[in-house]
């Protein structure tokens, strides 16, 4: 990520729901510049956007504000953007940094890059997100005619879910300007961040009898299993494809049965039926179908309230585990 930020200046972070985007580029952020002050972080040193639909280059670079002053008279100010505001502490850092001296590092996160206008909110600014130009092309900003430049010292890290458009959607002379870092699932860290974990893998947890396993863990085994196979039919799948897949932060951090259940009832299979919405037939036939009645009414069209049984059954038999172990309610988590 390093690397890439250096060549280019700007990475945008692309991948389905639910694969950590977010939260790498926040954590990733404060560690890089962290390394520059010794972990103590500036608070002006991070800044976070959420681009929409309504997000303008108003609300990013500048626009105007109208005030009422003491006589009711309406006059317009320029009020910053976000980018602008990081855009001159970035700028007053570089100028005050002794040559030859790495200058403090300034990062902007913009989650959900995708989802606004981006030739719009960037506007001229286009131009000067160029590595090349850093620091020394100039251009004049639309509202307040003010010449500006891009420090070398400051960079954009964006979020990209996949699920809502393809990075080959994004204006070209953005993407030209960005490196896109894959964020694919990753099922492996749901297993590996718990250490009281009693089985070594997933397929242990459900088919072989080790002592200390708890129904909570065969439930979580089950449930990686499930959403590794209903990944590789969603790769399959038409009109889906790997930006569709589902993420592994599904099912992270769940400490009992209960909030594993809620995470299928309530996060994955709202999720996949919206990726088939109206059409039931086709989200049983290509990608439930061996999970019967028990998670969804395919006559009524809903998502049943199922329990963690259920549940454990129907994602065994929808991963493919011919002779499960019962859940051992035996020992319990959480």
């Amino acid at each position: 990520m390093v690397r890439q930020l250096k060549k280019k200046n700007q990475v945008v972070f692309y991948g389905p729901p639910g694969t950590g985007k977010t939260y790498t580029a926040d954590q990733f952020a404060k560690w890089w510049l962290g390394q520059q002050v010794d972990g103590n972080l500036p608070d002006d040193r991070i800044e976070r956007v959420t681009f929409h639909p309504s997000f303008t280059y108003e609300d990013f670079v500048e626009g105007l504000s109208a005030k009422t002053d003491a006589d009711d008279q309406v006059a317009y100010e320029i009020e910053d953007g976000v980018l602008k505001r990081i855009r001159e502490s970035a700028m007053r850092a570089f100028r005050d940094t002794p040559e030859g001296q790495d200058p403090p590092r300034y990062v902007l996160i913009v989650d959900e890059i995708n989802r606004g206008n981006l030739a719009q909110i960037f506007g001229e600014l286009i131009t000067l997100l160029e590595a090349d130009k850093r620091g020394d092309f100039e251009v004049d900003l639309a509202h307040s005619g003010e010449t500006v430049t891009l420090p070398p010292n400051l960079y954009l890290v964006g979020t990209m879910n996949t699920a809502d458009q393809s990075i080959a959607l994004v204006d070209t002379a953005l993407r030209r300007r960005f490196r896109f870092v894959d964020f694919p699932p990753d099922l492996d860290v749901v297993w590996s961040e718990d250490d009281e974990m009693s089985a070594p893998d997933p397929t242990a947890a459900i088919t072989e009898p080790i002592d200390g396993t708890s129904a909570g863990e065969q439930l979580l085994g089950a449930s990686v299993l499930a959403v590794r196979e209903l990944n590789d039919r969603i790769l399959q799948a038409p009109e889906l494809g790997k930006g569709k897949q589902l993420g592994h932060t599904y099912l992270l951090g769940h400490a009992s049965m209960t909030e594993i259940v809620d995470a299928w009832r309530y996060d994955i299979l709202p999720q996949l039926e919206e990726y088939y919405f109206g059409q039931f037939e086709r989200l049983r036939d290509d990608l439930l179908n061996e999970t019967g009645e028990r998670l969804i009414g395919w006559d009524e069209e809903r998502i049943r309230s199922f329990g963690a049984n259920d549940l454990y059954e129907a994602l065994c038999d929808l991963a493919g585990i011919d002779d499960p172990l019962p859940l051992n309610t035996a020992v319990e988590t959480g």
